[in-house]
């Protein structure tokens, strides 16, 4: 049998050293990243969600923490994990297809159903509901490292003259988009993005403001009462799956889950968002047919299923009220656009034509930072939630 050690001592990393020195306050978010990922894993119910489920997370056999939030970067983590070695059958991929990506769908779905905070009139209480919310005051809150809250201030000012500065790299690249209704629009995206960033932001995270140099966390408005709240990985992205057949060709496989460091709080669509843009590949991500109601109805239908098995509805009618599908959709768009916000404004700040040719089936990046395909259709599919988005009167 092997394990998977996973050691993070930050004065030995570069990158760390260069963060303390330039950005401090990202050292300290990294540490406490190390720290939630730490409680969630050692957690009684991430066993009982391993053994109830069909998901394999990379539990801990052992775990040592030596954390210092006065002096983050002398901070050191190591914990021993379940190995998802490829002699058992498990295998990981740059892009995730359509078999693949439905498996992540499916589990996420369940994930989801299982660690259900929202306790609102008509909704169950179910038996892990107390130890459920205990453990999530132990998380980010909220998940994700993308939330305008965990990013400095002056980045909204950034998204104009970021998108410009695409515009201008990428003008050949472009005209791949074709479409009328993208070309002719394309010149407003920064300016339509930065004006609906706030609302965005406190639909998907419940957070209006950005975060400050010193600690972006602590400086957020966050809305207390925020509905339809669950525990969500906060970081779904290709690397972070496994995946092993099963007998049948025709089961989607088996998924193992790991890197939970921005998992806590936050909304189902969030998760769902950021892992269709970060894991697809073009294939099935093409630019002029909009496959992705399909993948929503796909994990709503598996939500509800769940919701119901752990016990958060007594039906899938009822299950349906709880999160009505318009809701989700509508959550949905409102996280993709919030992560367009980021991926503007900070991922593709400098990118260049020529980093996609480079990045190319590497198992790091995301799959719109290595893929001009999926790019595009990233910025395809942020037009089209842009031309009907409206702010509620």
């Amino acid at each position: 049998n092997t394990v998977f050690c996973k050691r993070v001592v930050l004065r030995e990393l570069p990158y760390a050293l260069e963060k303390a020195r330039t950005l401090p306050y990202k050292v300290l978010r990294d540490v406490k990243s190390c720290l939630v990922e730490a409680a969630f894993l050692q957690s009684d119910l991430c066993q009982v969600f391993c053994k109830t489920s069909q998901v394999q997370i990379a539990t801990p056999f052992d775990v040592e923490q030596d954390a210092f939030l006065d002096n983050p970067i002398d901070s050191r983590f190591e914990l021993t994990l379940f190995d998802f070695k490829e002699e058992d059958g498990w295998k990981q991929y740059p892009h995730l297809g359509d078999r693949e990506l439905r498996a992540v769908l499916k589990s996420l779905a369940e994930f989801h159903a299982f660690f259900w905070i929202d306790k609102r009139d008509g909704n169950l209480e179910t038996p892990t509901f107390e130890k459920t919310k205990a453990l999530a005051g132990s998380l980010w809150k909220p998940a994700t490292y993308w939330h305008l809250g965990q990013q400095p201030k002056g980045q909204l000012d950034n998204l104009i003259p970021s998108w410009e500065r695409f515009l201008s790299d990428f003008e050949e690249e472009l005209k791949i988009l074709g479409a009328e209704q993208y070309i002719k629009v394309l010149s407003t995206v920064g300016k339509r993005l930065k004006s609906v960033a706030q609302y965005v932001s406190q639909q998907s995270h419940g957070i209006i403001t950005e975060g400050t140099d010193e600690n972006c966390t602590d400086s957020v408005e966050y809305i207390e009462s925020f509905p339809y709240q669950t525990i969500i990985h906060g970081d779904p992205k290709a690397p972070n799956f496994f995946f092993r057949n099963r007998n049948s060709v025709d089961d989607l496989p088996d998924v193992g889950m790991i890197d939970f460091q921005w998992t806590g709080q936050g909304l189902c669509a969030t998760d769902v968002a950021y892992c269709l843009a970060a894991s697809g590949s073009s294939e099935i991500l093409p630019i002029k047919d909009d496959f992705v109601p399909t993948y929503l109805h796909f994990y709503y239908d598996h939500l509800t299923k769940s919701l119901v098995k752990y016990k958060v509805a007594t039906s899938i009618d009822t299950a349906a009220s709880i999160v009505p599908f318009l809701t989700f959709q509508k959550q949905y768009e409102n996280a993709f656009l919030d992560l367009a916000r980021i991926v503007v404004a900070d991922h593709w700040k400098s990118i260049r034509p020529e980093n996609f040719r480079e990045r190319k089936g590497k198992m790091s990046y995301n799959a719109y930072n290595k893929s001009l395909p999926v790019a595009l259709w990233f910025i395809a599919r942020t037009i089209d939630y842009l031309e009907r988005f409206a702010i509620p009167k």
